[in-house]
């Protein structure tokens, strides 16, 4: 096991799918026969609409329009929500070493944990989230070796890592593992990864919560805990200002909540160096929120103004009508739920007095606002906290006094506002709220609404709002691990719309934040499943979600030219030319464009490998007309937007012609000039079929012709 496939063996293939497509059927992308569906899951199956979908809602909430400039490829004018997250797994740049490194201050276990990582060369850190485990980590190996370090999945198991191909001085990183210590075998795992290590001339860190449960005395572990805050204060302040607010160092301390982060305390260090006051920087920790969302809570509340907080927490801010239909419906379940007990309220027989509910809602007393938007045509009138974080606040309240019988109330409603037909409530804002709700209790998240919304029990609504839950939880730092070892579990041990589930997820920031581990899930459900054209446009769609990031793109197209030409995988060709044929034919929902030319515009140094890829899905017959098509939808994309697309084209037909064959260039250009023309005719015969223009065809041939010269 290598360090390029250390997480392939999660998603090893025991055996060649039955089901596979022919190797004559046409490419799902663009075999329109394969996008029909009603839209309704049924027998497991889930439609190329249903995919296209979920993608639309996905990139209207995360994706910015990727623009090309001038035509050639390599510059850019936009960023996406994916380019702003940072890869969980994979090697560390130095920027990123350098950042951990810099200011760092040892905490007190610093010195033993060195010790028994020098000797060892392996050692584990736990302790709750926010105490510095990460950054200690990569300090530590930094310490020992000046050799390469790569972080691994968080979803890799004992046994891997005592499979797994460690390099001579390279530094290894697990962070938030969770191991099944209760095997009988687990002592023996230990020892053994141990010994690989140490044979290797590695180094490996694991980090883990603080946990009950055993490590063998083997493996050197240590009660991670933060740095003391003076010196951490001083040491940070003192590298942007010197000791200009060494005065503002006690006011600081002494309005430190009792429990934080150090990424919350570095912000409020760096807020004083630029001159806020205390009070201003401390805003950080949110303490007079906290302090407002408590005693609203301490105060006595009727059963509806509680659920009226419920329900802005988990809708989110919405319109009057639909915040009122979703609080009546959850007050109707919750009733329901405590009918007969002592909480439920007793009838007050000749009252006859129609509620005023509104004239309290929003009042001075309460933590709800109630504004008029004017953006639309109609003025709207909207709900919303006073403080935007009073929402996560109210939360955690809730969690902390409300006992099972609401929160079966607060599952069923939101499984029931899901799967509402009409779109009244917005499923991204419930799995926002989820995702917070999972701070305080990630079980209650992961059993009560994960499991059986993705098992398709309660439909494709559920699904989707699954995948956008992992989605949100990606984008914490402490929370991804738990996401992608959700999205494992299902595409392993999972049914078969757990195993579309999890590859929905992949598609979205789980994809984005761990790409590797994504690629392989869904080269997984590929080569396991029944040949379903869902799972290769799933695989194209994280294509397009990783060609907005820095880098990850290149983990796709690497892991399919690995498949296409490795003689071990001989079986599986065609499903990689299949594969590689979807995403040459992706388009970017939010531009409509070819997202592999813009990829290309992006990261010109990857043309190369592109045009590879064309090369083998040109030159392998089953898939040659549909990468046809693919490359005059790509230049017709060139033709339409960039300001100079014949020199685009002339670069890519340069590639091209080095990947093609001698004796081939010929009658690739035939098929592409043919192609053209028919497709010509078929445009001015009404056909909405994309079509470049022949000037920009005629350069991409004239690079080919070139070659031959």
């Amino acid at each position: 096991m290598t360090a390029e496939d250390h997480s392939a063996s999660v998603y090893e293939t025991i055996a060649p799918p039955s089901g596979a497509r022919d190797s004559g059927v046409s490419s799902p992308m663009t075999d329109s026969s394969a996008a029909s569906g009603s839209g309704v899951v049924d027998a497991g199956a889930t439609s190329v609409d249903q995919i296209k979908q979920f993608t639309q809602q996905f990139t209207q909430h995360f994706h910015a329009p990727i623009l090309a400039n001038n035509g050639h490829f390599g510059s850019t004018t936009a960023e996406s929500a994916a380019s702003t997250l940072v890869r969980s797994t994979g090697a560390l740049s130095d920027s990123e070493i350098a950042e951990a490194r810099g200011c760092y201050l040892q905490p007190a276990p610093f010195g033993e944990a060195f010790d028994a990582l020098n000797s060892s060369h392996l050692i584990v850190l736990q302790g709750p989230q926010g105490v510095g485990k990460r950054t200690g980590a990569i300090v530590l190996l930094r310490e020992v070796t000046e050799g390469p370090i790569r972080t691994l999945s968080p979803a890799v198991s004992l046994d891997e890592l005592s499979r797994f191909t460690y390099q001579a001085d390279h530094g290894y990183l697990v962070l938030d593992g969770e191991w099944d210590d209760r095997k009988v075998d687990t002592e023996f795992m230990w020892r053994a990864i141990v010994d690989r290590v140490r044979t290797s001339g590695a180094w490996l860190v694991l980090t883990r919560r603080a946990s009950p449960s055993r490590i063998p005395r083997a493996v050197a572990t240590f009660d991670w805990i933060q740095p003391d805050v003076d010196r951490v204060l001083r040491a940070w302040i003192f590298q942007s200002r010197g000791t200009v607010y060494f005065d503002k160092i006690a006011d600081i301390e002494d309005a430190l909540p009792t429990e934080f982060v150090l990424a919350d305390l570095r912000a409020v260090a760096e807020r004083v160096s630029r001159g806020e006051p205390p009070e201003s920087a401390l805003s950080v920790f949110n303490a007079s929120a906290e302090l407002r969302v408590r005693e609203w809570f301490d105060s006595p509340h009727t059963r509806r103004e509680i659920l009226e907080v419920t329900t802005l927490c988990f809708l989110g801010e919405c319109g009057q009508r639909e915040f009122e239909s979703g609080l009546e419906l959850l007050l109707a379940v919750l009733g329901e739920i405590l009918a007969g007990s002592e909480d439920a309220p007793s009838p007050q027989p000749g009252c006859d007095v129609l509620p005023q509910h509104r004239r309290t809602l929003a009042d001075e007393t309460s933590l709800i606002h109630l504004t008029v938007e004017f953006s639309t045509v109609v003025p709207r009138r909207i709900l919303r906290f006073k403080d935007d974080a009073y929402r996560h606040l109210a939360i955690a309240d809730l969690w902390a006094r409300m006992d099972v019988r609401f929160w079966n109330a607060v599952q069923v409603w939101l499984t029931m506002a899901v799967k509402n037909d009409d779109g009244a409530f917005d499923s991204h804002a419930i799995a926002d709220a989820l995702s917070t709700l999972a701070v305080m209790c990630c079980d209650e998240v992961v059993e009560e609404y994960l499991e059986p919304w993705s098992s398709g029990r309660d439909g494709w609504e559920c699904q989707m709002a699954a995948a956008l839950v992992l989605s949100r939880l990606s984008a914490s730092e402490n929370l991804a691990p738990t996401a992608l070892r959700a999205a494992v579990a299902w595409a392993t041990d999972g049914n078969h719309q757990q195993r579309t589930t999890a590859g929905l997820a992949c598609t979205t920031l789980l994809g984005a934040v761990f790409p590797e581990e994504a690629a392989k899930l869904l080269w997984h459900n590929i080569t396991n499943g029944d040949g379903s054209p869902v799972q290769y446009l799933l695989l194209a769609n994280l294509f397009v979600t990783l060609s907005k990031s820095p880098e990850g793109a290149d983990v796709v197209l690497t892991m399919l030219e690995k498949r296409f030409i490795d003689p071990q995988s001989r079986k599986y060709r065609t499903l990689a030319a299949l594969a590689i044929v979807d995403i040459l034919a992706a388009e970017d929902t939010w531009t409509e464009r070819s997202a592999v030319f813009e990829y290309l515009i992006n990261h010109p140094g990857q043309i190369v490998v592109v045009a590879r890829l064309w090369t083998y899905a040109l030159r392998h017959r089953p898939t040659r007309s549909a990468a046809v098509n693919a490359l005059l939808d790509g230049l017709a994309t060139l033709s339409n937007f960039a300001r100079d697309p014949n020199n685009a084209a002339f670069d890519l037909g340069t590639a091209l012609a080095e990947a093609v064959p001698a004796r081939e260039r010929r009658s690739l250009r035939h098929d592409i000039e043919f192609r053209h023309t028919l497709r010509a005719r078929q445009t001015s015969s009404g056909s909405s079929q994309r079509h470049p223009s022949s000037t920009t065809v005629r350069a991409l041939a004239a690079a080919l012709d070139a070659a031959d010269d």
